[in-house]
Formats: structure tokens, sequence, C-alpha cells
């Protein structure tokens, strides 16, 4: 008898264990990005390219969404080979291809928002844009006729919603506020995403607004089209209304201290490593845990293409005592790019960061470094550069990024790297184990800024702070 009791209690335990697991998992794991994001970074003499999408686990998703990658790569070699044998001067175009994402979560849907821009001459940047939806639970693609119960309600709506929304704010098309534009792009409603507070409208540049109003995004509440949507899928609505995004995230400490303790700093040797094109959902979650374990401190160049769905992400590298900088919104080169056109992309980055951490950026890092006198002019910012450039996104060897910053870093360089691989992460882990014990310390520009005594001006590129 009291052999079956403890197997009873045995049994028991082993249930409660089972069920403990299942609700960790089903209820934690609803915030984490459980997908690989892939990124690829070419720079060839005729053209550059940078592209990030994601990877599932289903393969004929991944299929779908490569294909569409390789048909844009395929497409831009053509271009620049056909310029060659035509022996056009080619050095005049750097043609260019960028394709990046964002992805919302609701429930266990994921929306995945691609834009491809091409730079291929002329006066901006080709754009497409492209949806795609995937259900996590089940790993399998799913369509808008999946997610609505009720198509041409729930696009009226939007409509009517969108329609009000730009009437209300005309500030977001700026002095380009067209009604009748606005009209006729709104009887074409393409891209919408899903995210956890709300149903987000896309317009694409030209849709709402000519090209420089940029991309316009209108969020519209569940509490509105939550009887169009499939309660298969949308099974725990919160109609909260005043949960807006800027609320959600606690903006109570928006005053960091900028050094952590001037007598440890006394006799080091200072480095900011530097973290270009994220945030990168799980690999820069990562970065930050090592960089927690390590008493180390770093700069973000951020794209604001990027930061949509990762709010609490960046809030948590602010609060960490990160320092959070500007790396443009799509990562145009700014070579290529009408003057207004880069500042009010600068700009849209700028106040993102803003109302998420509470501060307005101080730093711009310029894509690829490249940026005209014009340009540095005009922004009220500092532009910081890089003097050590590790190229861990042509070695992708954790070791020989690691060597290079060891033998290469000195007091008061900046180093160029990228929170899109874990070989870079794991490279800067290895340099920071390696340099700490040679005497040097891992700073935020912030820190090393103030420590070393240098006023960065605005209007004014650094690459380095000796």
């Amino acid at each position: 008898m009291k052999k079956h009791k403890k197997l009873y209690i045995i049994v028991f335990i082993c249930i409660i264990i089972v069920l403990f697991v299942f609700y960790y998992w089903h209820f934690t794991s609803s915030k984490k990005f459980n997908f690989e994001d892939i990124n690829v970074i070419v720079y060839k003499d005729n053209y550059d390219m940078r592209i990030s999408y994601p990877r599932f686990n289903n393969k004929e998703f991944n299929k779908k969404v490569e294909a569409v990658v390789d048909k844009e790569k395929k497409e831009l070699i053509s271009i620049v080979n056909e310029s060659i044998n035509n022996k056009e001067d080619s050095t005049l175009i750097n043609y260019e291809l960028i394709i990046n994402y964002n992805c919302l979560i609701k429930e266990d849907i994921y929306s995945i928002h691609f834009k491809i821009l091409r730079f291929v001459g002329g006066a901006h940047y080709e754009r497409d844009d492209m949806i795609f939806y995937y259900d996590r639970k089940n790993n399998k693609e799913l369509f808008i006729d999946d997610l609505v119960s009720n198509k041409v309600l729930f696009y009226n709506t939007l409509k009517e919603e969108c329609k009000k929304y730009l009437l209300d704010n005309k500030e977001v098309l700026g002095t380009y506020y067209d009604n009748e534009m606005i009209l006729e792009g709104l009887e074409n409603i393409e891209f919408v995403t899903f995210g956890d507070d709300y149903v987000w409208v896309i317009f694409p540049p030209y849709s709402v607004g000519p090209w420089s109003s940029g991309e316009i995004l209108v969020p519209i509440k569940y509490e509105v089209i939550n009887r169009y949507l499939n309660p298969t899928f949308f099974w725990k609505i919160d109609y909260n209304d005043n949960n807006e995004i800027a609320d959600e995230i606690d903006n109570s400490n928006k005053v960091q201290s900028i050094v952590r303790d001037d007598e440890f700093y006394k006799d080091k040797k200072l480095v900011a490593l530097t973290f270009d094109d994220g945030p990168s959902w799980n690999k820069t979650e990562k970065l930050l845990d090592g960089l927690r374990e390590r008493n180390a401190k770093v700069s973000f160049f951020m794209l604001g293409s990027r930061i949509k769905g990762q709010e609490k992400l960046v809030k948590r590298i602010y609060d960490e005592g990160h320092t959070i900088g500007s790396h443009s919104y799509e990562h145009k080169n700014f070579h290529n790019t009408d003057l207004l056109e880069a500042l009010e992309d600068i700009n849209k980055t700028n106040q993102m960061l803003k109302e998420i951490t509470g501060v307005w950026p101080r730093y711009l890092r310029p894509p690829y470094g490249n940026y005209t006198k014009e340009l540095l002019d005009e922004t009220d910012m500092s532009f910081i550069l890089w003097n050590v450039d590790s190229l861990d996104w042509k070695k992708k060897n954790s070791d020989k990024i690691a060597q290079y910053i060891i033998e290469t870093a000195q007091d008061g360089d900046i180093v160029l790297l990228h929170d899109l691989y874990d070989t870079s992460i794991e490279g800067a882990f290895k340099a920071i184990d390696e340099l700490s014990k040679e005497g040097f310390a891992f700073v935020s520009l912030d820190e090393l800024i103030e420590i070393k005594g240098i006023n960065a001006e605005y209007h004014k590129a650094y690459r380095y702070f000796k």
C-alpha cells in the first residue's frame, strides 16, 4: 500500500511538472523570436547588397522567401553586367540592393513586412513591399483570407479609419498633403500587419503622399476590426484604449549615469565597440546577456526599419546603459540620396528612438560611412564613423574577428561590428575577455567621450576619441 502511495505521489509530481513546463513554454515563448535572422552583406566594385530575411521551421515557406531574395539578387547583377557590357561608365552609379523586414507578433501569428529597395540610377530608390503571414503554432504560411472572416468589411473599415487618421494627423505628410492623392491611395490598401496593440496599415512612398513623405504607418485599434477577424487565430485580444506602445514601455528612468566608476577607468585603455544594423532579435538579446556578465558597455547604431516590433528590446538596451545612435531608417547610401529625403529619413528614426527611450539621439552613423558636407552641415548630430573595421560581415569567423580586434585595438578606438551574426557576437566576447586581462575596458560612446573630456560637436564627424 505504501509503495502504491509513493507511486501516486511521484505520478502527481510528474503531472505538475509537465503542466508547469507547458504553461511556461506557452506563455513565455509568445514573446520570444523563434526564427533565425539571416543577413547577407556583399560589397563589390560595381554594387552593394544588404539583405535580411527570416528563416522558419518550414522548408516550403523558406524556399518561397529565398526565391524572392534570389530573384532580386540576379536582377541586380544582370543590370550591372548589362551596364558593363554596354561599356557604360558604371563607376558613376553605385548600384545597390537593400532587402530588410519587420516582424510583428500577435498571438501565434507573425506578420512579416518585406521592403525591397533598389538603386539603379535616377533620382530615387525603387521600392517594392511584400507581406507574409506565418502561423508559428502549426509552422505554416497563412494568408489574409485565413486571418479575416469578412474581407470586404475588414478592408472597408480599414479604409475609413485610415482616412480619419490622415485627416486628423496631417503633419505625417508634412507640406505635401494632397487630399486627392490620399483618397486614391486608400482605394488600394495592400499591406496590413498585426501587432500586439494595433493592426498597422502600411503605405509605402507614393501611396498617399510623395516619396519625400516616406513610409506612412497608420495604427488601427483591434476593437474597431475584431468582429472581422478569424477567432481561430485571434483569441485573446486586449482592448485597452490607453495601451500605447510608448505607455507600455516604462520611460521613468530617462537619465543614464554616463560613467559607471571613475576610479575603475583611471588607468585603463578604453575601447568603444559599436554594433550596426540591428536590433536583431535573439542575437541582440544574446549580446546583451554576455555584455552584462562581463560588465562591458557598447554602442548600437540602429536602423529605424528594424525597430518596429522590437521596442522592448531597444528599451532594454537603453536601460542597461549602452549608447543608442541612429543608422538611418532604410540604410540608403546618402551619396545617392536627395538632401531633404536623407534628413527626413534620419528624423524618422530619431523620432522612433525618442518615443522609446525618451531621449533624442545625439549620434548618427551614416550608412557605409558615406555622407555629404551638405548633410553634415544640416544635421544636428555628431557623425560617428570608425577606425577599426572588424569586417565581421565578411569573415563570419569568431576567432578571426576576435584576433583582429585584439591585435588592432588601441586606447580611444571605435570598432565596427554588427549584431546580425552569432560569429560577431562570439568574436566580441572573446576580444573583451582577452583584452580585459591586458588593461582594456569596454565602454559606450557616451562614457568614452565623457572620460576623455572631449566635446563631441554637432556637424562634425569623428573616427576615434583619443
